[in-house]
């Protein structure tokens, strides 16, 4: 008898391992990537960027146009998430005293014709001076834990978080020139994050965990697009930035142009060689 029971016992632990592998073959692990890539979009051929060799000339103030690259068949961010996410960059830097207008775009506009041709595209559509272009890249890793044993029961499938996901989610913020093919500015937002589920739970779950990765990117690449234009903008006033500024009014700034100590240094230049020895001419700016 007791022998008998032994026996039972052992096939019954064969058994449940047995059924525990089958059940967790296909599902112990499991990897999802969902992205869009800014290379990827401007050389869809495959070749290497040029190096730059012009360089951009921004007229002030700027209308700039903002989408998402779009992602070869379908996925990432939905359409709400994405117009939600943009919405927010438009109103953190609509009000620079540079900008005259951020327009989000359709991403739809960019599907039919990818490259920096179909950015020229779009900027002659909407007469845009720069196209900021946000990308992303998300990837959910899933594993069974110890607790997907109790999947073998209905009641586990409902109460045991036999699921474990990690997840993590980059977005990526270029702002580019189509007509010299130039990047202006770039700056980008990381998160990552962790968590358990049951099995039924599991999905609704990760689309939760995946929508709160991307508020969370977004927030950190909003943050630091502002680091990086502030920088931006001080490397124009001091004339080390690659670009080239030309006001509303006709003035410049930034590469290749004169400042005001310069003009000044050329009026008095000229009015001495006037007015030589009729006293020290000043200037003020």
């Amino acid at each position: 008898m007791r022998t008998s029971r032994v026996a039972v016992i052992v096939l019954l632990a064969v058994a449940l391992s047995g059924c525990a592998d089958f059940w967790c073959a296909p599902n112990c692990h499991a990897k999802h990537q969902e992205s869009s890539s800014l290379v990827t979009f401007l050389y869809p051929s495959g070749k290497v960027p040029p190096p730059q060799n012009s360089i951009p000339q921004l007229r002030l103030p700027l209308r700039v146009g903002l989408t998402f690259l779009p992602t070869p068949g379908g996925g990432g961010p939905t359409a709400g998430q994405k117009q939600q996410l943009l919405e927010r960059v438009r109103d953190h830097f609509n009000d620079r005293s540079f900008v005259s207008e951020i327009v989000i775009i359709p991403d739809y506009y960019l599907t039919t014709q990818r490259g920096f041709e179909g950015l020229a595209a779009v900027q002659r559509l909407y007469s845009l001076d720069l196209m900021a272009l946000v990308s992303y890249d998300q990837v959910t890793n899933t594993d069974a834990n110890n607790w997907s044993l109790g999947y073998l029961t209905i009641v586990g499938a409902y109460v045991l978080k036999g699921n474990r996901y990690d997840l993590s989610t980059l977005l990526d913020l270029a702002v580019v020139d189509p007509v010299t093919r130039s990047l202006v500015l770039r700056a980008g937002g990381v998160d990552t994050r962790a968590g358990t589920a049951t099995l039924v739970n599991a999905p609704q779950a990760e689309r939760a965990a995946s929508t709160a990765g991307y508020d969370a990117a977004a927030n950190q690449m909003i943050a630091h697009f502002d680091t990086a234009l502030t920088d931006f903008e001080a490397q124009v006033e001091a004339g080390r930035a690659n670009v080239q500024v030309v006001h509303s009014g006709g003035g410049r700034g930034g590469g290749a142009a004169f400042g005001w100590w310069e003009l000044c240094g050329l009026l008095l230049l000229g009015l001495w060689n006037r007015m030589s020895g009729l006293g020290k001419v000043g200037c003020r700016w």
